[in-house]
């Protein structure tokens, strides 16, 4: 399917947007993950297309665009092909891809000059958030609740059991109680906090009856 999909966007040349990310796997090893942008004929609006998640042996921005522009050339997107389709790139603001003088977007804007470098929307959210959360003190009161439940769930079987079976009683469907404003995106924090909203009325009667125990 992957490579029919590629072979298609050969063929129709669709104007492509990079998006980057790095990240750590759990045999501690990096590697970068690579989405293309891209609209076909049949879609209606672009769309977000998983291309390949990139082993790095190499940490800096030359290592980086040497691998990346390896795996795209394994897809047949060669320098041509990439000159007249490749018109964006976004990435976080760390300095080996947004560097001013050496960082991975101003190489490969070197190579291909009409590339448009967008710093990433949710990056820029997460950043916002953080100033956020600096600022107003009282957040902390609520990440430490948060934090609680989350704890309270995810290391006690027993909690877990007793928790299911309120659940249960009460015809709830229960919903992952996660972390909020740690380092994971902003929306996993929405998904915790929508969580606890959902199993409102399980945790009100798990509460409760713990309370009530004698």
């Amino acid at each position: 399917m992957k490579k029919k999909l590629l072979e298609k966007i050969v063929t129709c040349a669709p104007k492509i947007g990079l998006m980057l990310d790095e990240a750590t796997g759990l045999n501690r090893k990096s590697a970068l993950i690579v989405y293309l942008r891209v609209q076909l004929p049949e879609m209606e609006s672009p769309e977000n297309i998983f291309f390949e998640l990139i082993e790095l042996d190499d940490l800096s921005a030359e290592g980086i665009v040497r691998k990346l522009l390896e795996s795209l050339h394994r897809a047949n997107f060669n320098e041509d092909f990439l000159s007249k389709t490749l018109v964006a790139l976004t990435c976080d603001v760390a300095s080996v891809m947004l560097g001013r003088k050496s960082g991975v977007a101003v190489r490969l804007q070197s190579l291909f000059p009409s590339l448009v470098v967008w710093h990433c929307a949710a990056h820029w959210l997460e950043l916002a958030v953080g100033d956020v959360v600096k600022e107003m003190a009282a957040v902390n009161h609520f990440k430490m609740f948060m934090d609680k439940l989350y704890s309270l769930y995810s290391t006690s079987n027993k909690s877990r059991v007793e928790f299911k079976e309120c659940a249960d009683a009460l015809d709830v469907q229960l919903c992952k109680i996660g972390r909020v404003l740690d380092t994971r995106w902003v929306s996993s924090s929405l998904r915790a906090v929508e969580a606890v909203w959902k199993s409102y009325p399980a945790l009100h009667r798990h509460f409760t009856q713990a309370a009530q125990d004698p």
